[in-house]
């Protein structure tokens, strides 16, 4: 079984994109720096990233994790090409301690939203 079906397998065909296209429109943060991945894959749980890392490390196929991808730094970008794992369908916010002060948010939450589920709070988070 090649990879693309390996990683359709788990996510769905409607979570993978291939087209050259599509993956340009992902070359990009806020930063000046480029990086062109050879496929997209949306995951909606840690189930689906822990096995596409899985199938990637078996394939030594390189992963750059993306969130909602408003880096200022080219953190986010594929450099080596590989998969560009968008974890924005991850953006559930898990927990917020205002006594501890901290929260537990999956990596696809903005901070819009974060600081309106804080302001509950009278809470905010600085970007």
């Amino acid at each position: 079984m090649d990879f693309i079906k390996t990683i359709t397998a788990i996510v769905g065909s409607e979570n993978v994109i291939t087209e050259r296209t599509e993956c340009i429109c992902y070359s990009r943060d806020m930063s000046v720096h480029e990086g062109i991945p050879d496929m997209i894959v949306y995951v909606h749980s840690t189930e689906h990233v822990s096995r596409i890392l899985k199938a990637a490390n078996e394939a030594r196929v390189p992963v750059t994790a993306r969130g909602s991808g408003s880096s200022v730094t080219g953190a986010v970008l594929p450099t080596e090409g590989g998969i560009l794992l968008d974890l924005s369908q991850m953006n559930r916010i898990l927990e917020i301690s205002p006594t501890n002060f901290y929260v537990k948010v999956q990596p696809g939450v903005i901070c819009a939203q974060l600081n309106n589920a804080l302001a509950q709070h009278g809470m905010f988070f600085p970007p």
